[in-house]
């Protein structure tokens, strides 16, 4: 049985890691684009980011804290609202929150026995 618990941690420390990566691949483009000032096509990237982390946040839930998978949809919320209004200073400063959340959590969020059971 704690063998299985054992690997069950594993591959759940390797999900997360994998998962929050291909998330911050996402924000590189919409970093991108902000820098660049291209506000359309960021607005564009960060709605394929949030789909993204719709989909793959739902799974992380089974792993992490719910508090912290819901400050980055209220994040991911507001940089949406900025670029669509076109506040690029805005934009650039909830980028960094979610990209600060992402290493947090990829740093912090590893499984624990309290976690599984």
């Amino acid at each position: 049985m704690s063998l299985m618990v054992i690997a069950v941690c594993i591959c759940a420390v390797f999900f997360v890691k994998n998962t929050i990566s291909s998330l911050e691949d996402d924000l590189k483009k919409v970093q991108l684009n902000i820098e660049n000032f291209d506000l359309d096509s960021a607005l564009k990237n960060t709605q394929t980011f949030e789909q993204n982390w719709e989909k793959k946040g739902k799974k992380l839930s089974m792993f992490m804290d719910h508090i912290k998978i819901e400050s980055v949809d209220q994040t991911i919320s507001v940089l949406k609202a900025n670029l669509e209004m076109k506040r690029h200073e805005d934009a650039n400063v909830e980028l960094f929150r979610v990209k600060k959340l992402f290493c947090h959590i990829s740093e912090t969020e590893m499984p624990t026995i309290d976690n599984i059971l």
